[in-house]
């Protein structure tokens, strides 16, 4: 697998990571769940299965069945792995039955994480017990059931109403219509915002943090994280390690499936789609087949204060921005027409104003031209395609990996990133206008959510979830 110059020099220059090393772990935190973790690393061809990685190995001493050595190419190998076990866990068919086998087009099925709770419905005064759905708005009443989709930008309050405009702005489908978007966690994450009253103003006020990173000096709000107790055992076709569950978050981008699109080639679910006008009696509410076009996980691991961070894309969402330069982008794609030339539909810009998701397709039939800025690491394309295979003829064949952010210095108290690799990272479905290398503008996870506070300004562990609670957006505003 080959990666750039800045990859060598940066994981070199790693301190946290040297071969052979064996970090001490903490106690598990109340909020974990003890757990047989995937373990398996560097498996040639990619074993699939339903279990999720607690750490991402960086020795043999953590996992005997690495090489003695481990190249910097390796360390980053082993954190793309980690991204790929836990995409294919999470996309596990719920019922347990083996990922691509199931019933409907292209083996899909409902994956594990459509049981998780969604986040609006979470930042409330009365969350609703792990496991139901939640609650619905009137003019979603009497249709059939779904999942409920409310958002219409990547960042909660952005453009949630359509009185409320954001900077970067929509995402617009070829079939004229606004993507949607979703956040989930997992249940140690909902277990750690309910236990501790996090759900309103008023509970995170009250809340005193008892935990101090190593990345910090002052107790701070620390959300449980994953790791191995070990030891590691061998297995077909899977390696295993006991260890425990820390918190992960999700962030979904569905487009609304048209008459084009094969179902065989997406994750799909029955959604309602919700759009909030001015009043509930302007709400707006639609039942739809989504396909999944995007998923952020943010994975917290114990040995990462800062999370790690993996990005994965439907492979037909975009081509890069060389390949059109080339002349070589061949569609149909989901968010490119390969047939407009770059005057007649510039690449990467916010669609033209005003912006009211209650009227679709976009007016004068507008559909955003998108490229991707950064092109995919010949290290991605052979880690892709090693997961590829073994899912092939199965919708989650149709996506991959576009990066694995994570700290190389995570201890470092002088950087609260922890000097993040890569440096900028962007899924072209939820970073679509914020693509590229320019510092301060272009979009980085670790570095984005390092803002992150809860109400009353305090650092929350790198999520926005708890601003949520002091937010009058569905369901709390257009509930019945």
């Amino acid at each position: 697998m080959r990666y750039s110059a800045t990859h060598v020099l940066c994981a070199i220059g790693l301190g946290l990571l040297p071969a052979g090393t064996v970090l001490a772990q903490a106690a598990p935190d109340p909020y974990s769940q003890p757990v047989t973790c995937n373990a398996n690393t560097f498996v040639d061809p990619a074993a699939l299965s339903p279990l999720m990685p607690c750490d991402a190995p960086t020795s043999q001493k953590m996992n005997p069945a690495l090489p003695a050595t481990m190249t910097p190419g390796l360390i980053q190998e082993s954190f793309d792995t980690f991204s790929w076990q836990s995409f294919v866990a999470l996309n596990w068919p719920a019922d347990g039955t083996a990922i691509g086998k199931g019933k409907d087009p292209g083996g899909d099925a409902p994956a594990v994480w459509q049981g998780w709770m969604d986040a609006f419905a979470l930042m409330t005064a009365n969350p609703p017990a792990w496991g139901s759905a939640p609650p619905l708005p009137a003019a979603c009443k009497g249709l059939p059931a779904g999942t409920l989709l409310s958002m219409v930008g990547k960042t909660p309050d952005l453009l949630t109403a359509s009185t409320q405009p954001f900077d970067s702005g929509p995402l617009i489908d070829q079939n004229g219509r606004y993507t949607r978007f979703q956040i989930l966690v997992n249940k140690p994450m909902y277990d750690f915002i309910v236990g501790n009253r996090l759900t309103t103003k008023e509970g995170q006020a009250a809340y005193k943090p008892t935990v101090t990173p190593p990345n910090s000096t002052v107790p701070t709000m620390t959300f449980p994280g994953s790791f191995q107790t070990g030891p590691v055992t061998s297995g077909t076709p899977v390696a295993t390690a006991p260890g425990y569950d820390g918190a992960v978050m999700l962030k979904l981008a569905y487009k609304v499936m048209g008459p084009t699109d094969d179902p065989a080639r997406f994750h799909t679910l029955k959604a309602l789609v919700y759009t909030a006008g001015a009043t509930p009696e302007q709400d707006s509410c639609v039942a739809e087949t989504v396909g999944l076009v995007g998923l952020h996980v943010g994975n917290k691991v114990q040995r990462f204060p800062q999370w790690v961070w993996s990005t994965f894309e439907h492979a037909r969402n975009a081509p890069e921005q060389a390949q059109v330069d080339a002349g070589t982008a061949k569609g149909p794609y989901n968010y490119y027409n390969a047939a407009c030339t770059a005057k007649d539909c510039p690449p990467n810009q916010p669609p033209p104003r005003p912006w009211n998701p209650a009227v679709q397709p976009f007016p004068g039939g507008y559909k955003t031209q998108v490229t991707r800025v950064i092109a995919l690491a010949d290290a991605y394309k052979a880690i892709n395609a090693k997961w590829q295979a073994p899912l092939a003829g199965t919708v989650w064949a149709n996506y991959e990996l576009i990066g694995t952010q994570w700290p190389t210095q995570p201890d470092n108290q002088a950087s609260p990133t922890g000097y993040s690799f890569p440096l900028f990272l962007a899924n072209t479905t939820m970073e679509t206008y914020t693509q590229g290398t320019v510092p301060q503008s272009s979009s980085t996870c670790i570095g984005c959510h390092n803002n992150a506070v809860d109400t009353a300004g305090r650092p929350s562990d790198f999520t926005y979830i708890l601003s949520l609670a002091a937010k009058k957006i569905f369901p709390a505003a257009h509930a019945p």
